[in-house]
């Protein structure tokens, strides 16, 4: 699939362009991986990335891994060197990719946002993508949340032990938190009214409404910063 199948939304285009063609060889060199799992040792790299996460990364209609984040993190591999055959890239669950990635199962994950916690676990490339938290409501309640203190006491979904529910927990937002599996469930859950808020990156959000018709859905922006998202390598090797 093209990268402007995955991303319709004009005001990223140029950006990520300017990331697929001019600046994949720099990331490739911010990559750190270690020459324990380099080509020399014939170890078939590990390469993961995360289910439903449309447009970055998902499973196409072949069954295959697809989206921005899966040909982006291809392209770096071919230049790093190594071919198809010298690794195996899969999709999984959040809560299950994560912990083979920092008990050193897995090499190399497609992306996710920088964590001080884990600098000692794992290597960060440079940023890859324009990552903003925001938030969706249904639409008819869109206009009484203009600040995060609007949240106090809202049902809030987020996927588990990722940077969302971190930042929920430890700004005390709310003791509502849902634990969702995907984006899509947590969107779905507030069009059924389960849950009141979702919160995702804002390019996910904006896909998802648009690719499958969340029309009474609204993002809303309250102003937190941008997040640095980068592909990660395994410093345990």
């Amino acid at each position: 699939m093209t990268l402007i199948k995955f991303f319709n939304l004009n005001r990223y285009l140029g950006l990520l362009l300017f990331i697929w063609f001019g600046v994949y060889p720099i990331l490739a060199d911010s990559i750190p991986v270690n020459d324990s799992i380099a080509l020399k040792t014939n170890k078939q790299l590990i390469v993961r990335g995360f289910l439903d996460r449309e447009p970055f990364e998902f499973i196409d209609e072949n069954g295959q891994p697809a989206g921005f984040c899966v040909d982006l993190l291809n392209a770096l591999i071919k230049e790093m060197g190594y071919q198809p055959a010298d690794y195996d890239f899969k999709l999984g669950d959040y809560d299950v990719i994560l912990p083979k990635f920092i008990n050193g199962e897995v090499d190399l994950i497609t992306g996710a946002i920088y964590n001080e916690d884990y600098v000692s676990k794992m290597c960060f490339s440079l940023p890859t993508l324009p990552y903003e938290p925001q938030f969706v409501v249904k639409s008819e309640n869109a206009e009484g949340i203009k600040t995060i203190n609007d949240l106090k006491g809202k049902r809030i979904g987020v996927i588990s032990n990722t940077w969302m529910e971190r930042y929920v927990r430890e700004k005390k937002i709310t003791e509502k938190i849902v634990n969702v599996k995907n984006t899509r469930e947590g969107m779905n859950d507030v069009d059924d009214g389960l849950i009141d808020v979702y919160m995702d990156c804002n390019i996910i959000l904006s896909y998802n409404i648009e690719r499958y018709g969340f029309n009474d859905l609204k993002i809303k922006d309250l102003g937190l910063a941008p997040l640095r998202y980068s592909i990660i390598s395994n410093s345990q090797k």
